[in-house]
Order: structure tokens, then sequence, then C-alpha cells
């Protein structure tokens, strides 16, 4: 795990680092239910930044019971 500086315009779905530092940045949040999988924003012990946006998708619909 390592620090990860961010400053340009990008998409990161999976995010492992030691200090996050982030500016003008995108972070795409995949949620599948069903699988019990996801992707995600791990920071260990900082994060720091302005003007970054987080969009989560879900991938399907959890209060639809199968029959």
């Amino acid at each position: 795990m390592s620090n990860l500086q961010v400053e340009k315009s990008a998409i990161y779905r999976k995010v492992d680092a030691k200090k996050l530092s982030a500016n003008n940045t995108i972070f795409k949040i995949n949620a599948d239910f069903e699988n019990s999988k996801a992707d995600y924003i791990n920071s260990k012990e900082s994060t720091q930044g302005v003007n970054n946006t987080l969009v989560l998708i879900f991938l399907n619909n959890p209060s639809k019971k199968r029959v």
C-alpha cells in the first residue's frame, strides 16, 4: 500500500492507499448485492482533497425478492 496523489480528471473504481490526496477526481463505486461484490476506496492513514465526486451505482435492486 502506497501514497496516492491524484490531481487530474480521472475515474477510479478500486483504490488502496496509505495516504490518499485527491483533487477534481471522480470515484465510481459499483455495488453488486446479489454477488456480494463492490468497488471500494481504502485509505489507511489519511484522506484529503477538494472538489471530488463519488458516484455510487447499484447494479441490482436488493429490495426485490425472487420467488
